[in-house]
């Protein structure tokens, strides 16, 4: 009889894009051959932030009365808690998944308005990234990260582990 342990490795990956806001949209480039700064508009505009360079992450329900960097790893804690609980474990039994370590990373953003959005995932099986985006567009509606003062939406990378024995 195979042995199924689920754990949840969690962290989040920035995504490593330039973090801009609507009206500052200027990238400085080096003019090597002078020597000088100069710059140039960049056509590409976005709303939404890097969780590792956000200025206020997102607020999960019940982590609004802690400090600006505890409600950051609050925010973490509750949705590893929250995939934890959540993911069922019976579609990995179903599998029979080879023995070893299995990810599924799956990303998601949370929007201006503290939804979930563009969710995607990529991992060992289909019905595994099926699950991981099933689970998080379950969360619940989270007060919106800001970026100088103005609500901006937030990418995240979670990646999901497995250890099937």
């Amino acid at each position: 009889m195979r042995k199924y342990i689920f754990f949840l490795f969690f962290a989040f990956f920035p995504l490593f894009l330039p973090a801009q806001e609507k009206g500052s949209n200027k990238i400085q480039k080096l003019d090597s051959i002078k020597g000088t700064i100069t710059q140039k508009k960049d056509s590409t505009k976005t709303d939404f932030v890097p969780f590792a360079i956000i200025e206020q992450p997102p607020i999960f329900p019940g982590c609004e009365k802690l400090n600006k960097n505890l409600q950051k790893l609050c925010l973490q804690n509750q949705i590893k808690n929250y995939v934890s609980k959540n993911y069922n474990l019976k579609i990995v039994k179903k599998l029979h998944l080879k023995p070893g370590i299995k990810r599924i990373y799956v990303r998601f953003k949370i929007d201006k308005k503290g939804y979930i959005k563009e969710v995607a995932a990529r991992g060992p099986h289909k019905k595994l990234e099926k699950e991981g985006i099933r689970v998080i567009k379950s969360l619940p509606k989270m007060i919106p990260g800001k970026q100088k003062n103005k609500n901006v939406g937030v990418k995240y990378t979670l990646p999901i582990t497995f250890y099937v024995e």
